[in-house]
């Protein structure tokens, strides 16, 4: 006779497998070998050109759902076996609580080609934290992070191993935690996933690995429980009173009266002219006849005579109700049997399922795919003004339609058809209407390309100010760019993509493919947060420097190419950003003392709240912003005050506190001493939101007296003004911001979108002195967020720095300057350098094309002779020759370029060598000559005969020159 299992024997065996994966971390071939001799299979992986090779690394975690990705009696088998070969003596006889692992989906992490930031290490790290208890939200996090985690897997991840400390959050449990332990299942922190464990243990005493064994049993039977739909008319009975008052406790049944039993699920509907879902109800009591109804007076026609069925309502949704418009767009929900004659028909637990998903969208993200504009032709712009658009201008405000009926015949009106329009009425309704906050849309281009993908962060609204897409939404767009997206997708404007099953072999849905083409690595449980986006058009690396000779364009191209990529046109400027703009060259009492004269009498407390101390605030180091006021408020008070004790004063003094605690301003004194303070007031007053550039960028330029405190911080100082009985001013010393802090912090503070600084002769500059010890900061894998982040402590304000990974530090660099070598030293291995050479060529487009003269041949033949007597960077670029204007007749702008560039850019190249300046433009420009000096006191410098015959060069008169002139340079 077999002897029953030991229930819950894996427990102690997971515990010394655990024991020997922490012992086997650096042998991690051997794992994957221990595995495959069980005849486990699964572990091919996948480089970027589509090759299949065998896995060379594995976490633990990963080697656990490798055990149970299968059946029940197969994974004990394996565990076993597994046991057997490590020396445990104790062998397992049963596996019950633990959960199966998805066979679809069994790494917790992607192919080799997406591996790109340490994952299976950091995977190994967070299996230490698990053993030490050093498990924190950031660590958490960081692991959601991983393509192929998700809450679901990690939390089942950490069950296996440690059984005991932690409770897997799936499917089977999270129906179990809130039907059967009252507890809500829903975390998103490693915080709040502890909080539900901590719940659990009030609940129940049993062990965590018990309650998952006993969560499996409870799912399966729960499947005996039925699902219905209880269906009823407005023109019978007046539900929206009943749903209102909670009067609901029995519906009609007529059919299926047998079968309704307690624990059964409902679907309330409505019929009527908005029919819907109104509630989701569970059956307390079979039915039966009942005389005395809580509700009977709500009835519109007649009185109940069938059975009645006891409900609970679970769900109200007499607020937002699940349209009938909505259900139509719901795969799972297309053979609904509602709004048919009778008062109850059958459903399927997967209709329910799909309708209380509905019922709770916080705890649902939808994932859409959408098209911005035929050709993707909106996208530049939704992208930098933080929307999405839809089309069918011509319907209008979404708000004019009830439902979707309305817009599908107004569609078929405007068309002057009959036609379906099903299509386009979908994608207006989804739009207004089934769309959420937290939603994830994906952007496309056609069929095949992938444009990047944000987070929806308003409701629908109507911009009737824009010629076109007027129906709009706000969207947080994460990422821009270009990928490939391997496959056709769908050609509709607007899709719901949420439960499209993957081809990928790595993902579950259809959106964690497209999502991990992007390497957004997100899976169907995560919620997305900031990622640093794509730039447009360009793949341009974190620091680059464009280096040429002078003239080949390199301010050009940042001016009229990199300026736009880092500018978002027409975004509408908000009250903050508009109070900034009135504050940020103001002093903290200027301030103040315009919020004083908007408020005429007012608290500290209220000064404080006031949006231009606000803004104030925002741009200032200062820690105790409320101190600050206070002593400013004191330090102008009039003399005669008798509620402000305050020896020092300064003027001027015009605000007085009465003896409730009110400060007040004499405006007749500000009239008199700040007049200007009063123009500030105006256009605060004024503010209406307006349209703006806002640039993310800044441009400055490098010089051999720019220093760190220019750049980075340093102490400034600061006159303040002298006391009445004082001729001189105290002079205070402030922490400031450089130009690159500034735009550090910007970026810092705003990680969805790129930043820049421009630096314009990066050469000139003392790399050494400017960056300082922060020059290690700035490369790609040190800064904020990465691998190898470096964080630095400022020498003046004493605080953290770090550089973010969305600011980009391009500059310019002039090849012919000789300082270039001290910067190859310092830079080379921290920027990508992107060379810009002369391109004569240009100069013989119709654009630039002179008559009468060959401004390609002139330049060319200039540039060949430079590269022979000096090298390459010396060469002139063809910027200098773009600015004629008169092309017809071009020799004036022509002579003026040659004397106020060329021929002074020659002198400095030759160090007054002429006669390699002749070499290179002929004797048309450069004129020799010989003639006998007298020269004084000879008898005391006898050598002065030698320098008598001495040949002396300067260059032609220009009133000599001719288009002729020029032509012989080359011809």
């Amino acid at each position: 006779m077999n002897e029953e299992p030991i229930k819950f024997s894996w427990v102690n065996t997971h515990k010394q497998i655990v024991k020997f994966l922490a012992e086997n971390k650096d042998n991690q071939l051997y794992l994957i070998k221990l595995l495959k001799d069980l005849g486990i299979t699964g572990f091919n992986d996948r480089d970027e050109a589509g090759n299949v090779f065998e896995l060379t690394e594995i976490d633990p975690f990963t080697f656990f759902c490798c055990i149970y990705k299968h059946g029940a009696s197969k994974r004990l088998s394996y565990l076993q076996k597994i046991a057997e070969k490590i020396g445990i003596s104790e062998l397992p006889s049963d596996e019950s609580g633990i959960p199966s692992a998805n066979p679809q989906s069994t790494w917790l992490f992607p192919y080799k080609v997406y591996r790109v930031n340490n994952e299976i290490e950091r995977l190994w790290n967070l299996f230490f934290k698990v053993l030490d208890g050093g498990i924190d939200n950031k660590l958490f996090e960081d692991a959601l992070q991983i393509g192929g985690t998700g809450k679901t897997k990690l939390t089942e991840a950490l069950f296996y191993i440690d059984p005991i400390k932690y409770f897997p959050i799936n499917a089977p449990a999270r129906l179990f935690l809130k039907e059967v332990l009252g507890t809500n299942p829903s975390f998103k922190t490693y915080t709040e996933y502890l909080k539900i464990l901590e719940q659990i243990k009030q609940k129940t005493s049993k062990p965590f690995y018990e309650l998952s064994s006993e969560a499996y049993v409870w799912n399966n039977s729960r499947k005996k429980v039925s699902y219905w739909i209880f269906q009823g008319s407005p023109k019978m009975f007046d539900f929206e009173t009943a749903l209102k008052e909670n009067l609901i406790e029995d519906w009609n049944v007529a059919a299926h009266k047998e079968n309704i039993k307690p624990g059964d699920k409902v679907i309330i509907w409505i019929t009527g002219k908005q029919p819907g879902c109104y509630a989701l109800a569970e059956v307390t009591h079979e039915p039966q006849l009942i005389t005395q109804l809580k509700d009977s007076h709500l009835w519109k026609e007649g009185n109940p005579h069938d059975l009645q069925a006891g409900i609970k309502i679970t769900h109200n949704l007499l607020d937002k109700p699940i349209l009938k418009e909505q259900i139509a767009t719901v795969p799972e929900l297309a053979k609904l049997k509602v709004s048919n004659q009778g008062t109850n028909f059958s459903a399927t637990e997967e209709e329910f399922m799909a309708i209380l998903e509905m019922a709770e969208p916080s705890k649902s993200i939808k994932y859409w795919l959408y098209a911005p504009g035929e050709n993707a032709r909106w996208w530049d712009e939704f992208y930098s003004l933080g929307i999405m658009g839809l089309g069918w201008d011509k319907l209008g405000d979404l708000n004019n339609y009830a439902n979707k009926k309305e817009i599908v015949k107004m569609l078929q009106a405007l068309d002057g058809t009959t036609g379906s329009k099903k299509n386009d009425a979908t994608a207006n309704f989804e739009f207004k209407d089934v769309i959420s906050v937290g939603d994830i849309v994906i952007a496309k281009k056609g069929r095949n390309e992938l444009l990047g993908y944000g987070i929806v962060t308003s409701g629908y609204y109507y911009d009737s100010s824009r010629d076109s897409y007027q129906k709009c939404r706000k969207v947080d767009w994460k990422k821009w760019g270009k990928w490939d997206a391997q496959h056709h997708m769908a050609l509709k404007t607007l899709t719901d993509i949420t439960k499209y099953p993957s081809e990928h072999p790595q993902h579950q849905f259809y959106y964690e493919w497209l999502l991990g083409i992007m390497e957004a690595n997100h899976t169907n449980e995560d919620v997305i947060e900031a990622d640093t986006p794509f730039l447009p058009l360009i793949d341009l690396p974190l620091n680059t420097i464009l280096y040429g000779p002078p003239g080949t364009g390199k301010t050009h191209r940042l001016k009229n190419e990199y300026f736009k990529l880092f500018t978002d046109e027409q975004s509408t400027q908000t009250l903050e950003e508009y109070c900034l703009e009135l504050v940020k060259d103001l002093a903290w009492w200027e301030v103040i003392s315009v919020i004083m004269l908007d408020l005429k009498s007012t608290s500290v407390e209220r000064i404080f709240e006031h949006p231009l101390l606000k803004a104030k605030n925002s741009i200032s180091v200062n820690k105790t912003p409320k101190n600050t006021i206070w002593s400013l408020l004191q330090w102008h008070t009039k003399k005669d005050c008798p509620h402000v004790n305050f020896t020092k004063r300064a003027t001027p003094l015009f605000f007085w506190k009465d003896d409730k605690g009110n400060w007040t301003i004499d405006e007749e004194i500000a009239q008199l001493e700040t007049p200007d303070f009063y123009e500030v007031l105006k256009k605060y007053r004024n503010y209406a939101p307006i349209s703006k550039t806002e640039r993310r960028y800044v441009f400055t330029t490098f010089h051999q007296s720019f220093s760190y405190e220019d750049f980075i911080e340093g102490i400034k100082p600061k006159l303040t003004k002298p006391e009445e009985d004082s001729e001189s001013a105290d002079v205070q010393y402030h922490v400031e911001k450089g130009v690159f802090k500034e735009i550090v912090d910007k970026a810092t503070a705003n990680s969805g979108k790129r930043f820049a600084i421009f630096i314009d002769e990066i050469n000139r500059g003392n790399i050494a002195n400017i960056f300082g010890e922060l020059i290690t900061l700035i490369e790609d894998d040190k800064r904020i967020g990465c691998a190898n982040y470096i964080p630095a402590m400022l020498p003046y304000s004493k605080k953290e720095f770090g550089v973010p990974n969305n600011l980009h530090i391009i500059g310019t660099m002039n090849t012919a300057d000789r300082s270039v070598e001290a910067l190859d030293t310092a830079l080379r291995r921290r920027f990508s350098f992107i060379e810009m050479s002369p391109e004569p060529q240009k100069l013989a487009e119709p654009e630039f094309k002179c008559e009468g003269i060959e401004l390609n041949r002139l330049l060319e033949a200039i540039n060949c002779r430079i590269e022979k007597l000096l090298d390459k960077d010396y060469c002139i670029g063809h910027s200098y020759f773009m600015s004629i204007t008169n092309q017809q007749s071009p020799f004036e702008e022509l002579k003026l370029i040659f004397l106020n560039k060329i021929l002074p850019l020659l002198q400095e190249y030759f160090y007054g060598d002429w006669g390699k300046i002749m070499l290179v433009l002929g004797k048309g420009f450069v004129k020799k000559k010989v003639e006998a000096v007298k020269f004084l006191a000879t008898d005391e410098y006898e050598e002065y005969e030698e320098f008598d015959s001495k040949p002396t060069y300067s260059f032609t008169d220009a009133a000599s020159w001719s288009l002729n002139t020029f032509k012989g340079v080359y011809e």
